[in-house]
């Protein structure tokens, strides 16, 4: 069995959570901590979680993207293969509607598979696995069945209708849910489970001082790990990002709660995300600037050509209508340049 969990690698970074979602997640190390914990136990079980590994692709559209991240693996279980596919669903609410995204996005990946598998008898299994980040709890069910509207159905006869339609089960992670635990380091790797906690209590800088001080361990585990500064500072652009706390205070706060080591991570993070706010902001300015300029371009390009049309229509223009065109917006220009076919006189091209 192959195991694949879904999303697309090149894709841009909607929001913050993305951005922490796919730097954990997108390591198979990390992937394999969050998926064993939340699969039913006999395919954790049977899953050759050495075989895991990222695929490229995304099957979120374009609309969607804002709301929902997702990541794609694969892995063996046994001689044959499943498709793990992983939706981050980050702040939509109660969204009616997911499980049948998620068919949507299996349906991509079973066409996909013909067409780069067109030899083989059998589509791979898929498990959608959805990361459910809000403040409210997960009332959606995990399967089609909600969707369908079969409540005012006699049993027998919804049973029958169901079975003859679609039908699709997912797994569902509700970080919303009470009985969620608040860090579990002994089912996660510490990057998960400061991901999991970040995801759950840092937003909006509620709380923020005591959040952090409640995965101060956790954090000095991420930082003294293989790459733990990159990873801590992924954490750190995330906490930066969703509170209101100035750098100077959250550098206090983490000197307290992980150790004075993440104090110089911090204002780097923090000098690195001033200074490409500050050239994404020159960026935006010099391309709203050739926008602008190629804009002003064009209109004036339209101006001078009906000018010398209207020159050769009807003879030399005098100094008061040659301004009068000029000053004329570009959308007033498109009239005219229209009306010039069929106008008898420029009084009528200019009325």
């Amino acid at each position: 069995m192959h195991t694949g969990v879904g999303g697309r690698a090149d894709s841009p970074m909607a929001t913050p959570h993305d951005a922490l979602f796919k730097h954990t997640f997108s390591q198979p190390e990390h992937a394999a901590s969050e998926l064993q914990s939340v699969l039913p136990p006999a395919l954790a079980r049977a899953v050759d979680w050495s075989t895991l590994r990222l695929e490229p692709g995304t099957f979120v559209n374009d609309e969607l993207r804002p709301r929902h991240s997702d990541l794609l693996f694969s892995a063996a279980v046994g001689e044959a293969r499943v498709l793990l596919y992983v939706l981050f669903e980050h702040k939509s609410g109660d969204d009616p509607w997911i499980g049948l995204q998620l068919l949507e996005y299996v349906l991509e990946l079973w066409k996909q598979h013909r067409r780069d598998c067109a030899g083989e008898p059998a589509l791979p299994p898929v498990v959608p696995v959805v990361i459910h980040h809000d403040d409210r709890e997960w009332r959606r069910g995990n399967d089609l069945r909600p969707l369908l509207g079969l409540d005012h159905l006699s049993e027998d006869v919804a049973a029958a209708l169901e079975r003859l339609g679609a039908h699709l089960g997912f797994v569902v992670h509700d970080l919303a849910a009470p009985s969620e635990p608040d860090l579990d380091t002994a089912r996660h790797t510490a990057l998960v489970a400061v991901t999991l906690w970040c995801l759950r209590r840092i937003r909006g800088g509620r709380d923020a001082v005591a959040a952090i001080a409640g995965c101060g361990a956790a954090m000095r585990e991420v930082a003294s790990a293989p790459h733990g500064a990159a990873a801590l500072i992924a954490v750190l652009r995330y906490i930066m990002d969703q509170t209101d706390l100035e750098p100077d205070e959250l550098a206090a706060v983490l000197r307290d709660a992980v150790g004075p080591e993440t104090e110089e991570l911090l204002m780097s993070t923090a000098d690195r995300l001033l200074a490409k706010g500050r050239a994404e902001g020159e960026a935006t300015g010099r391309a709203e600037g050739e926008a602008k300029g190629r804009a002003e371009g064009e209109a004036k390009g339209r101006t001078e050509l009906l000018l010398r049309l209207l020159d050769r229509r009807f003879g030399p223009l005098d100094d008061a209508t040659e301004a009068r065109v000029r000053a004329a917006p570009v959308d007033v220009v498109e009239r005219w340049s229209d009306r010039l076919l069929t106008a008898a006189t420029l009084a009528e091209v200019l009325a």
